[in-house]
């Protein structure tokens, strides 16, 4: 009896140490933290428009463990896009992540326009049709609900740096819109 104990106590010590060896040696690599993401990112934001990642940084060079950005956008082609900006730990915290709405609530810039640039998107799209002038736009939509937008970002236009360029099609029609970074002014509806 008194053997069979020992020995059982041995296998648990045996079992114990073997798992330890192998957490203590095991290696993530930045593909591994990588390819993780991706999938956790398709599996938790499922209806995603997009899901890009942004950032993967190594914690320290004797640390395993690295701390990944990406930034989600839903409903990019619809009048009132959302991003979010998640950020993970890997493999210390298993994925628990921090999520921050960086775009809601179809708003943008509407109390303060001079001291806020549009850095995404996202709010390009939102600020083509609820901007004072934006009227054109916002009968396009109503007209045409199955208009959707396309962005981009120009770095000159008709004298200006940095424009936002939204274009709205539909079926039937298309219209873009021209918004400067700099002061959030309308430029051009054509």
């Amino acid at each position: 009896m008194k053997i069979s104990r020992f020995l059982l106590f041995l296998l648990i010590i045996a079992t114990i140490s073997f798992f330890l060896f192998i957490r203590l040696f095991s290696y993530s690599t930045e593909q591994d933290a990588k390819k993780f993401f991706e999938e956790d990112l398709a599996y938790t934001y499922p209806d995603a428009s997009e899901r890009k990642i942004i950032s993967i940084e190594k914690v320290s060079e004797q640390s395993n463990e690295y701390i990944l950005k990406a930034w989600v956008s839903k409903g990019l082609h619809t009048p009132c896009p959302e991003k979010i900006e998640v950020q993970y730990g890997y493999p210390s915290r298993n994925f628990i992540g921090s999520e921050i709405k960086l775009v809601k609530s179809c708003s943008v810039c509407q109390t303060d326009k001079k001291n806020c640039h549009i850095l995404y998107p996202e709010e390009a799209i939102i600020a083509s049709h609820t901007y004072e002038g934006t009227e054109p736009i916002k009968e396009f939509i109503r007209k045409n609900p199955d208009a959707t937008p396309s962005v981009e970002f120009l770095e000159n236009f008709d004298g200006y740096k940095y424009v936002w360029k939204i274009n709205w099609s539909s079926s039937k029609a298309s219209l873009a819109i021209y918004i400067n970074q700099a002061d959030n002014s309308i430029l051009k509806i054509e």
